[in-house]
């Protein structure tokens, strides 16, 4: 079979007919009719579609319009609630908030946090669907994340206003209201649970840094001066269990009864990571005496604590901590008090001690 060629010296007015057309911003897609265009787009990745938004200001303006339509960035998410398709669905949540970060990358503030809304606003029937197969704190983590990529790298004044926004969205403060208010602890374990995991989902666990995660705990611990001890045991206090299986509700009593044994450290490390970071963070402003004073308070939320677990905790505290909450002892003439947490305190020291040397001999 010969090839069908077109000699350019034997026919010159065939270039004539060849009309080159000059490259918008849009580049070649710009030359497809607008429903093939919109189908190419929707079986690309987010991530691709954030990186071609990059390439013009045009493009950026056209998939931000694809992007606003929920069922391009939705749809999927709702055949994998289905199948429990966990991490594709963790993953969509992933790359919808890096696409929204690259197409909003012009924008100022005001239009960054209306893009939230719209979203949030748009997910609505898809995150009831979430909590309704899968679970409510699956849903609360797959909105974390969105945010999370988001808003990595903005600077603090835009991140207290988004507080404020999923603060108003959510009616955050009225649901932790419904817990706080009532004298009683434990009244509402459904609720606690569900603000809990709201709290350290969407804004907590999801921190890029320990600074970011000292800004949204003093911006949720602002809501509630006189009551910032239990809102903390409320974030980060033990959890209880059945049958070796955590049900997320929080454990009142395991710190103030000891039912002759105390609480393990593991159940008290996040409640130790938590303080030692407000005691070290700048953004709480705390002097030495306010310090020893919210520790007093914590130790008697929601009763005083077992000994044991109070010297537990100013153990993991660290050194530096634990001498000048004893030092305040003596200071304040808690002559009683101060021999009881010492004597607690050497108590914990020497099992520590005493495990340590029966693993070191076991393994001789």
């Amino acid at each position: 079979m010969k090839r069908c060629q077109i000699d350019i010296r034997r026919n010159p007015k065939r270039l004539c007919k060849l009309e080159i057309k000059p490259l918008t911003p849009m580049g070649m897609i710009s030359t497809f009719p607008e429903e093939i265009c919109q189908q190419l787009l929707s079986y690309m990745p987010l991530s691709s579609l954030a990186t071609l938004a990059s390439t013009s200001k045009e493009m950026c303006s056209y998939i931000t319009d694809l992007a606003m339509d929920s069922q391009l960035v939705i749809r999927p998410i709702n055949s994998w609630i289905k199948l429990k398709q966990f991490a594709k669905i963790k993953g969509r949540f992933v790359e919808i908030g890096m696409l929204f970060r690259a197409i909003t990358t012009l924008s100022d503030t005001t239009q960054k946090l209306s893009t939230i809304e719209i979203f949030l606003y748009e997910l609505e029937e898809t995150y009831h669907k979430i909590c309704e197969d899968i679970s409510l704190g699956f849903a609360y983590d797959c909105i974390g994340l969105f945010l999370y990529k988001f808003i990595a790298d903005w600077d603090d004044e835009a991140l207290v206003r988004t507080f404020e926004l999923i603060n108003k969205l959510s009616r955050l403060k009225e649901r932790v209201d419904k817990v706080l208010v009532i004298p009683k602890h434990g009244t509402f374990k459904n609720f606690e649970r569900d603000v809990r995991q709201f709290i350290q989902e969407i804004f907590l666990k999801k921190a890029v840094s320990p600074d970011q995660r000292s800004l949204w705990l003093s911006l949720v611990m602002e809501m509630y001066p006189e009551q910032q001890s239990r809102l903390l045991y409320l974030l980060y206090g033990p959890l209880l269990s059945n049958n070796g299986k955590c049900t997320g509700m929080i454990d009142w009593d395991m710190l103030t009864h000891c039912y002759g044994h105390t609480c393990p450290y593991s159940n008290l490390q996040e409640l130790a990571n938590i303080v030692s970071l407000m005691f070290s963070s700048k953004r709480f402003r705390w002097t030495d005496h306010t310090m020893i004073e919210f520790f007093n308070k914590l130790t008697r939320t929601p009763e005083p604590w077992c000994l044991e677990n109070n010297a537990k905790l100013m153990y993991m505290l660290g050194h530096t901590m634990s001498v000048k909450l004893l030092q305040a002892k003596l200071l304040s003439e808690k002559s009683a008090e101060f021999s009881h947490i010492a004597y607690h305190l050497a108590q914990v020291l020497f099992k520590l001690l005493s495990t340590s040397l029966i693993m070191v001999f076991n393994d001789l």
